[in-house]
């Protein structure tokens, strides 16, 4: 696919086959043998994808005043995004998994304030719903708190840290200007 990017006028389509099967490829090696392998090894491999994907990105930047090559460069960028996001699905949880993925929105936001890469932005916000989700449902407040110091530190790091990312994200996204 990567190969057919300078050859052929379906750069789009190029782009979107080597961006995307062998993540495709991976979630569904991963859906049937995830037993056989060590989870580290398995987020390994969504990350050499996202490393690959990255690298795409970059070289297809170079060529970003020809012709589809926006939509190139958005399609790896969000391959590149789509990676990290399984890698740290398959490897982390709870809490973890959700303060992971405000700092990739976070992160996505400043790559694309930098850059304005199509694509990117829509997959952010559709990542940051999938965090507001966690913090609604998953995350659950215990209501009956003892004053205990552990569980008031447990809240602060739970919801405190990626409601502060999240808003780190969009004060990247939108502009400090426009949110005062």
């Amino acid at each position: 696919g990567f190969a057919g990017l300078y050859r052929d006028g379906r750069r789009d389509l190029w782009a979107a086959i080597s961006g995307f099967t062998p993540l495709a490829a991976l979630f569904l090696a991963y859906a049937k043998l995830s037993t056989l392998l060590p989870q580290t090894l398995w987020s390994g491999i969504a990350m050499a994808i996202a490393v690959f994907a990255i690298a795409a990105t970059s070289q297809a930047a170079r060529r970003r005043t020809e012709p589809f090559m926006e939509s190139v460069i958005g399609l790896y960028a969000l391959s590149a995004l789509s990676a990290i996001a399984l890698s740290l699905t398959i490897l982390l949880d709870g809490s973890w998994l959700t303060i992971a993925l405000s700092f990739m929105i976070l992160a996505s936001a400043w790559v694309n304030g930098r850059f304005e890469i199509p694509y990117l932005r829509p997959a952010s916000a559709i990542v940051a719903a999938v965090v507001l989700v966690r913090l609604a449902v998953l995350n659950q407040i215990p209501f009956a708190l003892d004053t205990v110091e552990s569980d008031a530190v447990w809240i602060l790091y739970s919801y405190g840290l990626p409601a502060i990312l999240l808003a780190g994200a969009v004060s990247e996204a939108f502009g400090r200007k426009q949110l005062m």
